[in-house]
C-alpha cells in the first residue's frame, strides 16, 4: 500500500513538472505574440508614413500639372500674339523672332515639366508597391498571431487536463491514506486483542 502511495506521489510530481513545462511554453508563446504585435505596430506606422509620402507626391504632381496647364495657356497666348504681329506688323520681324524664341523656350519648359511628372508617377508606383508589400507582411504577421493564439489555447487545454489529472490523483492518494490509516488502526486493534 505504501508503494502505491509513493507511486502516486511520483506520478503527481511528474504531472506537476509537466504543468510547469507547459506554463513556461505558454509564457514563451505570450512573449512571441507580444513581439509580433510590436512588429505589426511598426509596420502599420511604416504604411502610414508611405501613404503620407504618396499624398505629398500626388500634391506635387497636381502642382506640376497646373504649371503645365499655365504654360500651355501662355504658349497659346504667345502664339496669338505672334499671329497678331505677323498680320499687323510685318515689318517687325525682329520682334517676331524674339516671340518665336519665347515659344521655343516655353515648349522646352513644358517638355521638362512633363519629364518631371513622369518621374513623379514612377515614384508613386514604387511607393504603391512598397505599401502593397507592407500590407502583405501585416497580413502574414496577423496570421502568425492567430496561429500562436490557437497554440496557446491548446496549451491551456492541456494544462486544464493535467490539473484535473493531478486533482484526481490527489483524491486517490487521500483515499489510499485513509485506507492505510484504517488498516493501521485494525492492526493496532488486533495487536491489543
Amino acid at each position: 500500500l505504501n508503494d502505491t502511495v509513493e507511486a502516486k506521489k511520483k506520478e503527481i510530481d511528474d504531472l506537476n513538472d509537466k504543468v510547469e513545462t507547459k506554463k513556461k511554453e505558454i509564457d514563451t508563446l505570450n512573449d512571441t505574440v507580444e513581439d509580433k504585435n510590436k512588429e505589426i505596430d511598426y509596420l502599420n506606422d511604416t504604411v502610414e508614413a508611405k501613404n503620407k509620402e504618396i499624398d505629398d507626391l500626388k500634391d506635387k504632381v497636381e502642382t506640376k500639372n497646373q504649371v503645365i496647364d499655365d504654360l500651355k495657356e501662355t504658349v497659346e497666348s504667345k502664339k496669338k500674339e505672334i499671329n497678331g504681329f505677323e498680320q499687323t506688323f510685318t515689318e517687325l520681324g525682329q520682334i517676331l523672332t524674339i516671340k518665336n524664341q519665347i515659344i521655343r523656350d516655353l515648349e522646352k519648359a513644358i517638355f521638362t515639366k512633363n519629364q518631371e511628372i513622369g518621374n513623379l508617377k514612377k515614384t508613386i508606383e514604387a511607393k504603391d508597391q512598397e505599401i502593397g508589400d507592407l500590407n502583405d507582411t501585416v497580413e502574414t504577421k496577423n496570421k502568425e498571431i492567430g496561429d500562436l493564439k490557437n497554440t496557446i489555447e491548446d496549451k491551456n487545454k492541456e494544462i486544464d487536463y493535467l490539473n484535473d489529472t493531478v486533482e484526481a490523483n490527489n483524491k486517490e492518494i487521500d483515499h489510499l491514506n485513509d485506507t492505510a490509516e484504517d488498516n493501521n488502526k485494525e492492526i493496532g486493534d488486533l495487536k491489543n486483542t
